[in-house]
């Protein structure tokens, strides 16, 4: 369904189920979204900012039974960390690097103060949306993938697209096309909705969590993709990474 600009892709609330050799698996079937992919147009990168803002909006007037999914510290770094620290090419001295940025993490986010809760997209890093015209040839920014949605921070929602646009480097801020992308992202998301001092300063730490959550991902799939997809080597380099993150900054 279409409301105000956000298009939300839906499932039919019957399932169905296929045998495979790994077990039941439900099959569903989605709507085709038309449009294309979000590039770096300025325009478009703002319709997304401005879209996600649409959703937080919508989100607001939901009335259902609470979402099961809290997008909160427990569920995006606790439980995460923990499970990267059981990862089997995790060393004992990453293991301390690993647990030292977790707590500054958290101690950073703790430190921002008083952060407001909305429904969150929960995945809106650029590659989740298309851009289409509608009748009078106005952008619109049409919003899937909703695997990640929950109620948790305003702030983390935000930090996805900053996290996916980030330069993958030990020492260097954002800057050039990128700096100018994120600017058009939050200046389209403050044309449809407020986002207070204290948010602001949270998106900055997100970052890094939203990377931290991530690595989970992959350390969580070790018995099905193997150990050598999060080998020690890259243990290490993106702890020197989330180190640089952690303590980064909100790009103005």
């Amino acid at each position: 369904c279409s409301v105000a600009g956000v298009y939300l892709t839906r499932t039919s609330a019957q399932g169905m189920t296929i045998d495979l050799a790994e077990g039941s698996r439900f099959l569903t079937l989605f709507e085709f979204l038309d449009g294309e992919p979000l590039g770096e147009d300025l325009a478009d990168v703002e319709t997304t900012g401005r879209g996600l803002a649409l959703i937080h909006q919508i989100g607001e007037a939901f009335r259902g039974p609470p979402s099961l999914r809290k997008l909160e510290l427990p569920h995006l770094l606790d439980a995460p960390l923990e499970l990267l620290l059981s990862a089997p090419t995790m060393s004992e001295a990453l293991r301390q690097d690993y647990e030292a940025i977790g707590g500054l993490l958290r101690d950073r986010v703790k430190s921002c103060g008083d952060l407001s809760r909305v429904e969150c997209h929960g995945d809106c890093h650029g590659n989740n949306n298309f851009m289409t015209d509608d009748a009078a040839g106005t952008r619109i920014a049409s919003f899937f993938d909703f695997d990640d949605a929950g109620s948790g921070f305003r702030a983390y929602d935000l930090s996805v697209y900053l996290w996916a646009i980030m330069p993958r480097t030990f020492d260097s801020p954002l800057s050039g096309a990128p700096l100018e992308r994120w600017r058009s992202y939050v200046r389209g998301y403050r044309s449809a909705e407020g986002l207070s001092a204290s948010d602001w300063k949270a998106v900055a730490p997100f970052v890094a969590i939203r990377n931290l959550w991530l690595l989970s991902e992959y350390a969580g799939q070790a018995s099905v993709w193997g150990t050598q997809l999060l080998p020690t080597t890259a243990l290490k380099k993106q702890a020197q990474l989330l180190k640089f993150w952690a303590g980064m900054d909100t790009p103005e």
